[in-house]
């Protein structure tokens, strides 16, 4: 039994799996005179995909792509591959490269799906790094965590920007993402018969790059 908002209310928190795949979730139901118990609040949240488990805990890889090849590309060749795109395209196209974008990245890489974050600037974080100079965040640490890497528990409650910029930074290499800097989104338009979109990304150099990914996200 819990008041929220000034209401008193039973409170669960339950699990659940549905076709689609599992979850968590809250109610709160509400003694309503002549009616009995009431959900006043009914919140879910899906978790996991059925059929997409993700690569973590037991389903974690093994590496043995690494231990056991003395020639061929190793960890860092695959990677520098697979951040150029040079002869595919990514299947998703994430415009922004801060918290939710980095986020989106790093779940849908580890069901599979190839994505590509552009953000205009340099380096992941560069959105917290450029702000004013005595910023920290507003709050908690803990309220603020990444998939699949929460802050270090010495960290303080309230974390400096620099601080976290460079852990967006680190965020990046260790989760694998794939991340262009210095990288502008000048047009999109959908193909209909393809299924895909033709987007043209102005890299750092000036270049221009045309990407045909099957979905975009923009998370600025």
């Amino acid at each position: 039994v819990v008041e929220r908002n000034g209401v008193t209310s039973v409170e669960a928190i339950f699990e659940f799996d549905v076709l689609a795949g599992s979850g968590i979730g809250v109610v709160r139901l509400v003694d309503v005179p002549g009616q009995g118990y009431r959900a006043r609040n009914f919140f879910t949240s899906l978790d996991q995909l059925a059929g997409h488990p993700e690569h973590i805990g037991d389903n974690r890889p093994l590496g043995k792509a690494d231990s056991t090849k003395f020639e061929g590309p190793n960890w860092l060749d695959r990677r520098q591959t697979a951040i150029a795109y040079e002869d595919r395209d990514p299947q998703v196209l994430i415009v922004g490269g801060g918290q939710t974008g980095l986020a989106l990245a790093a779940r849908l890489g580890q069901l599979d799906v190839d994505a590509l974050i552009v953000d205009t600037h340099e380096r992941p974080g560069d959105n917290w790094r450029k702000r004013y100079h005595s910023l920290t965040l507003h709050n908690a640490v803990w309220l603020n965590d990444m998939p699949y890497m929460p802050f270090p528990q010495t960290w303080p409650v309230f974390v400096p920007k620099d601080k976290l910029a460079g852990w967006f930074e680190s965020y990046v290499d260790a989760m694998e993402i794939n991340f262009w800097g210095s990288s502008t989104l000048e047009h999109g338009a959908y193909d209909e018969d393809s299924g895909t979109w033709e987007v043209r990304i102005r890299r750092a150099d000036g270049s221009v790059r045309v990407l045909r990914p099957q979905h975009v996200v923009l998370a600025t």
